[in-house]
């Protein structure tokens, strides 16, 4: 009996379909970047990403302005008069310049203060059970978003007055407190205030004589709660430099924040390129051929995530694999090409749009 051929069947998202794997033929051919470009272009966005995490909203709200106005103003002819002119398109870069500070950016900040609250809520919590520890952990929380000195009081008196019944030692308790009290404050004055009123708390009274005495031998040393070190020590005691990296791409916000909106926005609008990738010649490009896609540039982005959990390996395979995809290459179906050739590629997205012409 002949064997049947396989039925066709339009992509469903129910049948497994070859569509979602296959690479465009007109793109075969391109060049690939070197590992060593693409080393120094992430090293260079990262130290980007560096600077806008530590500008606050300001630098927010003039990236966002100058990315509204390209976009408005970037394509010539009649597309631009369509899109308003150089006056509308000012008037949006203002528009957005004022949202990204008034909303955007403190919304950004908010997740960097909920690290600091999660990782002194840990070292607080410490001793404590049930109920308190959960009072323990709002407290601390609500320490790290209080806007104003006399919320932060407030929220460190609470603190303070939760922790009392727990295994730590007045004089532990106190240089913790005192340490949140350093890392809430907004400047040097307030700082020493807030100690002040640690210091002051009725719980707290008789750590004065405990906290000049020497430490035990056995006594763990104190870690400020709020700025926990990280472990940059594996469990053998000796360096790691996975620990390191993982730290340092923490550091540059990579969980989430400025290095998902820098990467993400500026992959989209500019095209497969950062500021990084830019300077060095080379570009992002999905190997469907098709235009990345904002969720393709975030998903892309996502993926250094799995690179750092793979022990460095997902970033390192780029010089074995045959297409130099990194690991998160591969989650988004990307690769990194050279861009000496602009004409090529352009060449290579026409036969893609002939192609899916043809096929409709």
């Amino acid at each position: 009996m002949p064997r049947s051929e396989p039925v066709a069947h339009p992509p469903t998202r129910s049948r497994i379909t070859p569509e979602a794997f296959q690479v465009a033929p007109a793109l075969l051919g391109l060049a690939l970047a070197a590992p060593w470009r693409r080393l120094a272009a992430i090293a260079i966005d990262g130290l980007i990403v560096v600077v806008l995490a530590q500008s606050g909203g300001l630098m927010l709200g003039v990236g966002a302005a100058v990315l509204v106005y390209s976009w408005l103003r970037g394509a010539p002819g009649p597309s631009a008069r369509r899109r308003g002119g150089t006056g509308i398109a000012l008037f949006c870069a203002i528009v957005a310049f004022s949202l990204a500070v008034a909303y955007v950016g403190p919304w950004i900040d908010r997740f960097g203060d909920d690290d600091d609250a999660s990782e002194a809520g840990s070292e607080i919590s410490a001793g404590l059970s049930g109920r308190a520890a959960m009072q323990a952990g709002l407290a601390t929380a609500s320490l790290f978003r209080c806007d104003d000195e006399p919320c932060r009081s407030e929220a460190l008196s609470e603190l303070a007055t939760t922790i009392a019944d727990g295994d730590l030692g007045v004089a532990e308790r106190r240089g913790l407190l005192r340490d949140l009290a350093a890392e809430a404050a907004d400047s040097a004055p307030e700082r020493e205030r807030l100690r002040a009123m640690v210091d002051a708390h009725p719980s707290l009274r008789d750590a004065a004589d405990d906290s000049v005495a020497t430490p035990s031998p056995t006594a763990a040393p104190e870690r400020p709660a709020a700025v926990a070190e990280r472990p940059l020590l594996d469990e053998s005691g000796g360096f790691s430099v996975v620990s390191t990296l993982k730290a340092l791409a923490d550091d540059l916000g990579f969980s989430f924040g400025w290095g998902a909106v820098y990467f993400t926005l500026l992959t989209v609008l500019w095209d497969g390129q950062t500021i990084g990738k830019r300077w060095l010649g080379i570009r992002v490009i999905a190997l469907s051929g098709k235009p990345l896609s904002y969720w393709d540039a975030f998903d892309r982005y996502g993926g250094y995530a799995a690179g750092f959990a793979t022990g460095l390996l997902g970033f390192l395979q780029v010089y074995w694999d045959d297409n130099r995809q990194a690991i998160h290459d591969r989650i988004a179906f990307t690769a990194v090409i050279r861009d000496t050739d602009g004409q090529a590629l352009a060449r290579a997205r026409s036969g893609v749009a002939s192609a899916g012409t043809d096929g409709n």
